[in-house]
């Protein structure tokens, strides 16, 4: 095995911490940084062999990245057992997916929990304990629409962002 660089040692590191910040496994940061920062296209066993980590770990890891579109498979005659792996160094599909496929659906699914809470004081008089909950109904509403407000921000600059490989 050939050794690893200090770039293979330190980025899969960094994307396993926003892998985690972001909800899912280290392990899928670990191996998408070792293929960003990989020269060559690697295996699966190669991959597991560099982090330490299982094979079934690593299987996991390169199905949900592909998925998101973050690593590619270069297939040996349609076959998976002999398949090796690249990472898509243009973040910004990464990003895209996961702001649209995790992220939104999340605040879509909240919101509706918040209506539906909502639709529970549409009554007349309110108790001062009814007030105090729609109170903070509200304030939980307000952080609501900020969030809201980031991703369309976010939407923006990664639409501004796409003529360049970021």
């Amino acid at each position: 095995m050939a050794a690893k660089s200090e770039l293979e040692t330190v980025l899969p590191e960094v994307f396993a911490d926003l892998a985690d910040v972001f909800g899912n496994p280290p392990s899928h940061g670990l191996v998408f940084g070792l293929l960003f920062a990989s020269s060559e296209a690697l295996a699966q066993e190669q991959i597991a062999e560099r982090l330490g980590l299982s094979m079934g770990a690593v299987s996991m890891a390169l199905r949900a990245l592909e998925g998101f579109g973050a690593v590619e498979r270069l297939s040996n005659n349609g076959s998976r057992a002999h398949a090796t792996y690249t990472a898509n160094r243009n973040l910004r599909p990464l990003v895209v997916g996961f702001v649209h496929n995790r992220l939104r659906p999340k605040l879509e699914a909240s919101l509706e929990k918040l209506d539906r809470l909502q639709e529970q004081f549409s009554g007349d008089a309110l108790n001062s304990d009814e007030e105090k909950q729609i109170h903070l109904l509200q304030k939980v509403r307000n952080w609501h629409k900020r969030a809201v407000q980031i991703l369309d921000s976010a939407d923006f600059l990664l639409n501004l962002s796409s003529k360049g490989n970021y």
